[in-house]
């Protein structure tokens, strides 16, 4: 950290340290290693909240957002989106942004928001879109919109 701190902002404005830590916990999720992915998460967060870099911490709870949502943990997901949004709101993160009211679109439909989430899902898709620099993660973007879609319309056929 003390070498390579400066990093954060040639790298997209964010340490790369919390980078790649959220991008291991997502990778070893992704491979069954639910145990440690979730231990590596944490440092992620850990490692941000001692850089003490709002953006780095902003960064860090999309991903372990993120991390949450893929294994439908709504409560979870909602708080890591509220501390991201929080932070991206205040310092005009627009990529963050973007990406965090997509999930929080997910939330918002699996707590029974229906059309007003996939709206707000699908309009921060195509805000994001239009950030090339935050295209990394836009599959699993895409597919969250989906997920919402259907979050919303199983939502509707129990309400039927």
């Amino acid at each position: 950290m003390d070498v390579h701190g400066n990093l954060a902002l040639f790298y997209g404005a964010h340490d790369p340290g919390c980078c790649s830590l959220g991008m291991r916990a997502l990778s070893l999720m992704r491979l069954g290693y639910l145990t440690r992915a979730e231990t590596e998460s944490v440092k992620s967060l850990q490692h941000s909240e001692r850089l003490y870099h709002n953006p780095s911490i902003s960064h860090t709870h999309m991903f372990r957002a993120e991390f949450c949502i893929i294994l439908d943990r709504v409560a979870d997901a909602d708080a890591h989106l509220r501390a991201s949004i929080s932070i991206a709101e205040q310092y005009s993160l627009a990529g963050y942004l973007a990406a965090d009211n997509i999930m929080q679109g997910w939330v918002r439909a699996m707590q029974g928001e229906g059309e007003a989430a996939v709206r707000q899902a699908e309009a921060a898709l195509e805000a994001l879109k239009s950030i090339p620099s935050r295209r990394f993660h836009l599959p699993i973007r895409i597919a969250i919109v989906g997920r919402t879609k259907a979050a919303a319309r199983q939502g509707s056929a129990r309400a039927l």
